[in-house]
C-alpha cells in the first residue's frame, strides 16, 4: 500500500456498526469515571473523580482561571506556614 492509498482509506468513514459512533469525552454511566469532560447539554465542563461530579464550570477558560487562583493561593498559604514554623527556629541571637 502506498502512501495516498493509505491517506484514501484513513479519510474513509467507518461503517463496521453502532460502535464506530465518533469517541465522546462524556463518560458512560456505568463507568467509574475521572477527568474533565464537557457537559452533554453543552453548559459548560464538569469535573468528575470516580463518577462523582465534585465541580462545574461555565467555561473551560473558568476552570483553568479557578484552578491557578487555587494553586496561587495554596503556595502563599504553605510559603507563610514554612515561615511561621521554620522562621522561630532560626531567629537571630541577639549581640
Amino acid at each position: 500500500m502506498n502512501r495516498d492509498d493509505f491517506l484514501a482509506d484513513a479519510q474513509k468513514p467507518d461503517r463496521s456498526g453502532p460502535t464506530s459512533d465518533p469517541p465522546t469525552q462524556t463518560p458512560q454511566p456505568d463507568k467509574k469515571a475521572t477527568g474533565i469532560f464537557y457537559r452533554k447539554d453543552r453548559e459548560g465542563v464538569s469535573v468528575l473523580l470516580d463518577g462523582q461530579e465534585v465541580f462545574r464550570y461555565p467555561t473551560i477558560d473558568e476552570l483553568v482561571r479557578t484552578h491557578i487562583k487555587a494553586v496561587h493561593n495554596l503556595r502563599k498559604v504553605q510559603q507563610e506556614e514554612a515561615e511561621r514554623i521554620f522562621g522561630n527556629q532560626y531567629k537571630s541571637i541577639p549581640d
